[in-house]
């Protein structure tokens, strides 16, 4: 029945989208009908603890390449921005100091959630000398570059606000992940930190984008990029999973 429910959620968006009804709520909404959080292997074998540890590492080692690349994939977006404001903001974010669970500080823009990714990935019993050292998957280097690819086409003031519409399953999707691993795998609440790590969107992206908005077509147009980002997105995450 839920996901029959889902289902229809998601035609119902779908077709608020074809009528130009392109709100926050409605680009929220369509982001929710296909969570990352609701994938098979995320709910029965990391949050049920089914999956062996063995596997959980792999998947970890994926996701130190994904968070290494995640900056590289979404600065340009923001400093291609005509809006100096938006700049501005994209700086002082790569700017803010993260700490690492070794005493260290990195900022953002150095590769912090990378090296909490490896941090993570050694805690787990995995043997990762530096981030540049994992190498990714056919299959998970194949999406991402489909993802890049994507994140390319539109202007960047649409994929900025359709990006933040995606992530904003990531808080929930981090918490649920921390959680499973401490209670399932006995990972220490401080190699965990990643999860606890500042996301780089915000609301105030997706409010950005939908006021450039001309007319009808352009909020389509987000509107299509929002979808087809989640779609991409959550191939991404299942590249991972499958590792």
């Amino acid at each position: 029945m839920a996901d029959r429910g889902k289902a229809g959620e998601a035609v119902s968006e779908g077709r608020a989208h074809q009528r130009g009804e392109v709100t926050i709520d409605t680009l929220l909404a369509a982001v929710e009908a296909k969570r990352v959080g609701d994938h098979p292997w995320f709910r029965q074998g990391l949050r049920e603890g089914e999956a062996s540890a063995a596997k959980v590492k792999r998947v970890v080692r994926q996701l130190v390449f994904y968070f290494d690349n995640v900056i590289e994939l979404y600065g340009p977006m923001y400093l291609n921005s005509q809006d100096y404001r938006i700049r501005r903001l994209f700086t002082d974010k790569m700017l803010a100091p993260i700490a690492l669970p070794d005493g260290r500080s990195l900022r953002q823009g150095e590769g912090a959630h990378a090296e909490l990714a490896a941090h993570l990935a050694r805690a787990l019993g995995a043997a990762v000398r530096s981030v540049r050292s994992v190498k990714p998957t056919a299959l998970m280097e194949q999406r991402m570059k489909r993802l890049i690819g994507t994140l390319e086409r539109p202007p960047y003031w649409v994929t900025l606000g359709a990006s933040a519409a995606v992530e904003s399953q990531m808080a929930a999707l981090h918490r649920q992940t921390a959680a499973a691993l401490k209670r399932h795998y006995g990972v220490a609440h401080k190699d965990l930190a990643l999860f606890r790590a500042p996301l780089l969107f915000a609301e105030s992206d997706i409010r950005h984008t939908l006021g450039r908005c001309d007319g009808i077509l352009d909020r389509l147009k987000v509107a299509y990029y929002t979808e087809r980002l989640r779609d991409e997105w959550y191939a991404v995450w299942d590249a991972a999973f499958a590792a």
